[in-house]
């Protein structure tokens, strides 16, 4: 049997909470920036060996900071204020045996 799976994560903007003070956002209220992420994923039986999966994450090549990334990022307490981006477009390959 063969699957195949599109999949959509979604986050959208948020800007609703106030300043804690001009040093900024208590923690986790900082404002962000939505973005939409595209998955496939695609699982081939192997007629009684396993099964092969493969996917590609972030189809689209999105341009993003993660959500967990993104609340910190004006916190009041600077040491706090971590950010990185999101994964590009990557391959993913996995076979698993059934006994």
């Amino acid at each position: 049997m063969t699957s195949v799976r599109m999949q959509v994560n979604y986050v959208g903007d948020r800007d609703k909470n106030a300043p804690e003070s001009e040093a900024g956002y208590s923690y986790y209220e900082s404002p962000y920036d939505g973005y939409t992420l595209v998955d496939l994923i695609s699982t081939f039986d192997t007629g009684g060996y396993g099964h092969i999966t493969s996917g590609i994450d972030n189809l689209l090549n999105a341009d993003y900071q993660p959500l967990v990334s993104q609340m910190n990022k004006e916190v009041v307490w600077e040491k706090y204020r971590n950010q990185f981006s999101g994964y590009d477009r990557r391959l993913a390959l996995e076979y698993s045996v059934n006994y």
